[in-house]
């Protein structure tokens, strides 16, 4: 019998990503016994090998017998282009890392979701903080092997010296990928840094006019979350407040004044027209409801939400139904967006959202606009009820179970398998 005509129970792939995941070394021997090739094996959604995910929960024990197997120490995962010295840096497991590097890892390699390096995700990446080890210490083994010093990490740290010294030295200010919407590092400072790190940065030549593909500058993004002392800073290296800022603050006139003098800028392809999904998604009712009603797209889709949501295509609604946002998803409605579109790959609705993050009022908004409470996603094959029972969430599962009917496929939802490194 060959590999793809086993059971899934028996076939030696399958044992070994479970026992990369459980961190059994003696389980992960039996199924590189049972196939030497086992180690090439996949798990099926993000495509991540075993080593991936031992890397990223520090099982050192498996990462030794995967690498004595003839692992490849530099593959990359199928959806994100991470390798597992990526993932080991991300979980903060310093022997691990040193493991992979001193085995032949790429200490320079990037990956395509964020288009970073491993030293760069030990401080700007944050996937499973349930599964972080010592960050700091993984990021000094790695310098002491030879990895260059991150400017992403020094902006995470607020290390306005380090930031400074970087740049002097010619550290690039090259905006993050896909993953991040596109940020630059003056982006990331404005919500994660202080003021003097935001100074060093513009001293440097970050421009503070630079747009995400939401189209929010970084003073924006300092105004969408609140932080005043970062606000200032960028103003005094010359930021002036675009569109999300004007909308962040409430000042309506003056985001009347640049509609005017900006015919269309709302428009697809403009740079603002997916503004109404990043204000959605920080829950702006207001300023949502007052993009509508000049002309905004309530439709609007961006290309990714982030590496752990594991959802295409999303819209405003899916981005207030994930955070909850009720009174974002109730202006929505009031503008006919489509509240139960399910997103092209993974099939996940904004109900599968708030279900599976307890939105409860989110959820009954949702009802009350008559969505659908049958769609499966393409991950788990799970309606939003099962989410909301996997998530441990009994009184939002109470309110959706009289709406959800008796599957008729015969598929179970499937929350099993840890398939996410």
């Amino acid at each position: 019998m060959n590999a793809s005509a086993r059971a899934p129970d028996t076939d030696p792939g399958v044992a070994l990503v479970r026992a990369a995941i459980r961190g059994d070394a003696d389980a992960a021997r039996s199924a590189l016994a049972a196939s030497a090739r086992a180690h090439a094996a996949r798990e099926p959604t993000l495509g991540a090998a075993p080593l991936h995910l031992a890397a990223h929960r520090g099982h050192l024990a498996v990462v030794d017998v995967l690498l004595e197997a003839g692992a490849d120490v530099n593959a990359r995962e199928a959806c994100s282009g991470a390798t597992p010295l990526h993932w080991a840096c991300e979980g903060g497991h310093a022997a691990v890392a040193e493991r992979l590097v001193r085995a032949g890892a790429a200490l320079e390699a990037r990956d395509a979701w964020m288009d970073m390096t491993p030293m760069d995700w030990t401080g700007a990446v944050d996937h499973a903080p349930c599964r972080r080890g010592d960050r700091d210490a993984t990021a000094r083994r790695l310098l002491e092997l030879g990895a260059r010093p991150s400017l992403w990490r020094a902006i995470a740290r607020d290390d306005p010296d380090a930031v400074a010294a970087m740049l002097r030295d010619g550290a690039p200010m090259r905006p993050a990928g896909p993953a991040r919407d596109g940020e630059t590092p003056l982006h990331f400072a404005a919500r994660r840094a202080g003021g003097r790190v935001i100074a060093a940065l513009c001293r440097g030549g970050a421009d503070p006019a630079a747009m995400t593909v939401h189209g929010v500058g970084a003073l924006g993004v300092a105004a969408l979350h609140a932080r005043g002392a970062a606000q200032e800073a960028l103003e005094r290296a010359g930021a002036r407040p675009d569109l999300a800022t004007l909308l962040a603050r409430g000042q309506w006139r003056s985001a009347e004044r640049v509609l005017r003098a900006r015919p269309g800028v709302l428009d697809r392809p403009g740079t603002a027209f997916r503004l109404v999904v990043a204000l959605a998604a920080h829950g702006r009712a207001d300023a949502v409801e007052w993009l509508l009603a000049r002309g905004a797209d309530a439709d609007a889709t961006a290309p990714a939400l982030g590496p752990d949501d594991w959802i295409d295509d999303y819209s405003a609604v899916h981005a207030a139904a994930r955070a909850g946002h009720a009174a974002v998803i109730e202006v929505l409605a009031a503008a006919r967006a489509r509240l139960d579109a399910a997103s092209p790959e993974s099939r996940l609705t904004p109900l599968h959202l708030a279900a599976g993050g307890g939105h409860l009022d989110a959820v009954r908004v949702l009802l009350a606009a008559g969505v659908r409470t049958a769609v499966r996603d393409a991950r788990h094959h799970a309606t939003p009820l099962e989410w909301a029972l996997a998530g441990g969430h009994e009184d939002v599962a109470r309110e959706l179970a009289p709406h959800t009917p008796s599957p008729d496929d015969g598929e179970p939802a499937d929350f099993d398998r840890e398939d996410t490194p």
